[in-house]
């Protein structure tokens, strides 16, 4: 532990892992990054590195508050088997970022690197969108790299993939007599009209998550269910489009197909005029633009249509923009579960 007068680093215990999240919510919406910050995916992947491979999170308190972390690891290079420590992560509180705190953080980086062995030290640096024009080994950090002895090796480039290779399908979902259950439990319910958020959703039904937390469990979801109803669509239901996003009710969501009829399901959709399919890292003007054309069908681009199939169940973040599809149904009845974690 480093500690100065009101300063301390130290690194996290594994419990104390989700103290970062705050950090990682932070981290994405400054930088505008690709895809999305799940905690529970977050969580996860560093309780596995902690427990696999030499690895930690420096943090970087103020008093007893979390101010800045960086994260570590150490591996040996893929070509010569150099023990190798590298950065995985590293965030500071803006209100914190005129101090010597963000030096005191890669210090450290580098003492933790000395006591585990390791020859090299790698850092990365995200661009800004005003970094992504210029010369990347020539932006204002680098030049701060440059002078702790640190020098530029590679450039990575990114492109961003249909969104059809991420949505988790899983047929069979739940075990015969498991969905022979949730079906009965959904005959069984009151349905009403549920007012949310200026919208009104008929055919809604309270329910347990039951059998679906386990599919969700084993297919890495980690977070805690918030909210589970069941749908239960008609014919006789007047439904409008409604391209939108879940992100206030959890990180993650789940559908599970009641019914079958493989021209209905669930549709991902890509806004034309921002390129925006997760809002993620979305700004208040682009978010208000995505609900004032959630009703349009024609101001969206339909990237991923998952059909119903019975016992089919999805899995995707809460920021992915989705709807229903087609908006109306021929069925008498149209069920589904749906399920949302932290």
């Amino acid at each position: 532990m480093i500690q100065t007068s009101r300063t301390t680093i130290r690194c996290l215990a594994p419990w104390e892992i989700d103290l970062c999240i705050p950090c990682g919510h932070a981290f994405y919406r400054e930088m505008g990054l690709i895809g999305a910050f799940v905690p529970a995916v977050f969580v996860q992947t560093w309780q596995t590195l902690f427990r696999t491979i030499p690895s930690d999170i420096l943090s970087l308190w103020h008093d007893e508050t979390l101010i800045g972390a960086f994260g570590v690891t150490l591996l040996p290079d893929l070509m010569d088997g150099r023990l190798t420590a590298t950065e995985m992560f590293w965030y500071i509180d803006p209100a914190h970022r005129k101090g010597t705190g963000a030096l005191r953080l890669l210090r450290a980086f580098e003492d933790w690197a000395d006591e585990h062995h390791a020859v090299e030290c790698r850092l990365t640096h995200l661009l800004t969108a005003g970094e992504q024009t210029g010369d990347p080994t020539e932006v204002a950090l680098a030049r701060v790299y440059r002078r702790l002895g640190y020098a530029p090796t590679e450039v990575s480039w990114h492109k961003a993939l249909p969104l059809t290779v991420r949505v988790q399908q899983i047929d069979a979902a739940l075990t015969a007599n498991d969905y022979l259950m949730t079906c009965q439990r959904a005959e069984g319910s009151t349905y009403q009209t549920v007012a949310y958020g200026g919208h009104q959703f008929p055919g809604m039904a309270m329910t347990p998550i039951g059998p679906l937390e386990l599919v969700a469990r084993t297919h890495g979801v980690t977070g805690v269910p918030v909210l589970s109803y069941f749908r239960d669509g008609t014919v006789h239901d007047v439904h409008e489009t409604y391209i939108h996003y879940d992100q206030g009710l959890g990180s993650m969501a789940m559908i599970l197909y009641l019914s079958d009829n493989v021209t209905e399901g669930t549709a991902f959709w890509t806004h034309r005029a921002t390129g925006t399919m997760d809002v993620s890292a979305c700004t208040p003007s682009v978010r208000d633009q995505l609900e004032q054309d959630q009703h349009d069908e024609s101001k969206w681009e339909l990237r991923e249509f998952i059909p119903m199939v019975a016992n089919r169940a999805i899995l995707f973040p809460t920021t992915w923009l989705h709807s229903r599809y087609p908006s109306s149904t021929s069925m008498t009845h149209r069920r589904i579960q749906v399920g949302f974690f932290t």
